[in-house]
């Protein structure tokens, strides 16, 4: 239907729209009957619990928060005195910032890519997925120490909700 074309990074990206036919049958769910319960967390990721109401059995899922900030905090901070040390408009800056844009884009990507394992999970294997709200903006703000706030962002709890709905 539509193509646009748009820099981001330092970078060209086309997103094309289309439109598809929706299946006719709906998507089937593994497991309709089970109903479960997301905890968004800093440490982990998310924190699924389980009841079955056939069994009554109660089971605790968690999975792991990638946390790409903390992982490539030294070799942003590398880059970013590298970045201040050059001329800005020079090469050797162009070169710094495209390094230090590379670092972000994988930070963000890998975050992104967390969260759509996560929901794409939750959304084929239970019928009923209840998901805590919080209030993510006021997170960051509110909270005291700088290390807990960017742990708060690292950790993009605010991702998970929108891409579930």
């Amino acid at each position: 239907m539509t193509m646009t074309l748009s820099q981001r990074w330092g970078r060209l990206l086309v997103s094309i729209n289309y439109a598809l036919r929706p299946p006719a049958t709906p998507r089937s769910v593994a497991k309709p009957t089970v109903t479960a319960g997301v905890d968004l967390g800093v440490r982990t990721l998310a924190t699924v619990a389980t009841i079955d109401p056939t069994t009554g059995v109660e089971t605790l899922t968690g999975y792991p928060n990638p946390a790409p900030l903390r992982v490539t905090l030294t070799a942003r901070r590398r880059a970013g005195r590298e970045l201040s040390r050059r001329i800005p408009g020079s090469r050797g800056w162009r070169h710094a910032k495209a390094k230090l844009v590379r670092l972000d884009r994988r930070c963000v990507h890998l975050r992104r890519e967390a969260a759509h394992r996560l929901t794409t999970e939750l959304a084929g294997a239970y019928g009923r997925i209840v998901i805590e709200d919080l209030d993510v903006a006021a997170m960051t703000q509110s909270m005291g120490r700088r290390s807990f706030r960017r742990a708060i962002s690292d950790a993009a709890m605010g991702l998970v909700g929108p891409q579930l709905v």
